[in-house]
This record gives structure tokens, sequence and C-alpha cells, in this order.
């Protein structure tokens, strides 16, 4: 932030928590349906984090990943 700009925070930013992990869970179920049903999701359980990307608009996101592997492939340790 530059000297003279008008500074943006949100309070709360928890309180879209599950409305993000509905978005990624759509994005991860139509990605496993491209390329496998056998998937998996982590870092969902990360702290929520904002940064803004102009005056008057902030970014909510959550650093996760998503495995995805071929038909017949299990992840160790799975049962």
């Amino acid at each position: 932030m530059r000297p003279g700009e008008v500074g943006l925070s949100l309070l709360n930013p928890e309180q879209y928590r599950y409305e993000l992990l509905g978005k990624i869970a759509d994005d991860v179920k139509q990605a496993a349906k491209i390329f496998a049903n056998n998937y998996s999701v982590s870092g969902i359980d990360t702290k929520m984090l904002i940064r803004r990307i102009s005056v008057t608009e902030v970014e909510l996101y959550l650093h996760y990943r998503v495995i995805i592997l071929p038909q017949g492939m299990g992840f160790l340790g799975a049962q």
C-alpha cells in the first residue's frame, strides 16, 4: 500500500471458508471426472489467506493440494 491509499480489510474471513471449500470441491470433482475418480485433497484445514488485488477488492484463498491417480492405483495406506 502506498501513502495516501485507502486501506481495505475483511473482518472474519473464516466465515467464507465453507463457500470456498464448496468451490474447491466442485473443481476437484470436475478434474476427477476427466482424469480419474481416485483423488486426495490436502491443506484445506489451513488458515484462510487474504490478499489485496485492487483498491476495492480482496481475494480469499487456501493453499491446498490435489493428487489424482490413474484408475486402479491406490494411495499408500488406503483401505
